[in-house]
This record gives C-alpha cells, sequence and structure tokens, in this order.
C-alpha cells in the first residue's frame, strides 16, 4: 500500500486492461492515468511527471523503446515497468539492458505480482532519489571544508 497516493500511468491501447489494472490499483490506494498510444503516453509523462509507468511492449504508433527513450529523456528517474503479451528472451534482455525495472506477461497470473513489481518499482525510485539528495549533500559539505581549508591557509 503506498504511503501516498501515486499516479500511475498506464500506456496500452487495450481499454479492457487499462480497466482491470485501474479497478485493481484503486483498491490498493493508488491512483491511474490511461494513455492509449506512446504519442498520447509521452504526452502525459511530460504533464504528470508520475514516478511510475505501465508500458504495453506493442503500441499501435510508437515502438516501446522509443516510448522508454522519450519518458527517460524527460525524467531518468522514472521508472517502466513492461506488460506485454508477447515476449520472448530477446525483448525481456533488451528491456533489462535498457533499464527497464521489471517485464510482466500478460495475462498476468495473478494481479499480486503487478502490485508486488510496482511497490518494488515505487521503493526502487524513492532510494534512487535519497541516494542522489545524500551525494548532494555530500559534495557540498566537501566543498564547504575546502573553503575553510582554504580561508584557513590564508589566513596563516
Amino acid at each position: 500500500m503506498p504511503s501516498e497516493t501515486e499516479t500511475i500511468l498506464i500506456i496500452d491501447d487495450d481499454r479492457i486492461v487499462f480497466e482491470m489494472l485501474t479497478e485493481f490499483l484503486t483498491e490498493r490506494g493508488y491512483r491511474t492515468v490511461h494513455g492509449k498510444t506512446g504519442g498520447e503516453g509521452l504526452k502525459l509523462v511530460r504533464e504528470m511527471k508520475p514516478k511510475l509507468v505501465l508500458l504495453d511492449k506493442n503500441l499501435p504508433d510508437m515502438s516501446w523503446n522509443a516510448v522508454a527513450k522519450g519518458i527517460w529523456d524527460f525524467n531518468q528517474h522514472t521508472r517502466i515497468i513492461i506488460i506485454t503479451a508477447y515476449a520472448s528472451q530477446e525483448s525481456i534482455m533488451e528491456s533489462m539492458e535498457m533499464g527497464v525495472s521489471q517485464y510482466l506477461e500478460k495475462p498476468f497470473p495473478r494481479l499480486d505480482v503487478v502490485s508486488d513489481a510496482i511497490e518494488k518499482a515505487l521503493r526502487n525510485h524513492r532510494l534512487r532519489l535519497e541516494f542522489e539528495k545524500q551525494q548532494k549533500s555530500l559534495r557540498e559539505t566537501a566543498d564547504r571544508l575546502r573553503e575553510l581549508s582554504q580561508e584557513k591557509k590564508r589566513m596563516k
């Protein structure tokens, strides 16, 4: 269960899949938004800035990897979970090499597999942001220590 209402963008041209996922995820405290095409999904990414996108592998207007690249060009931290009825070992490997968080096959064996993947992706998103925040703080502290050290040398 999310600590705050997370919005998940679902980019899938199958209305039934969207409705099923929306019903399931809403019951678990998530909000969903639907993009029916890659182009519509990319527009929604820019408007909503979601932390997580469920992306169908087979869209009518764009390849999934073009959509993923467009998402990451806008925000490299957005997590993507591929959902597809057409999985292959090659496409799984390609998506993982690109940096996709998870790869789920439709029909889903159990819907809790989807919520587990979402929770893991969102947890990784939070950890990545916290890690980057800590790195920035350490850099600022190191810079300040260098400044103080230089001031001390000048005072001698």
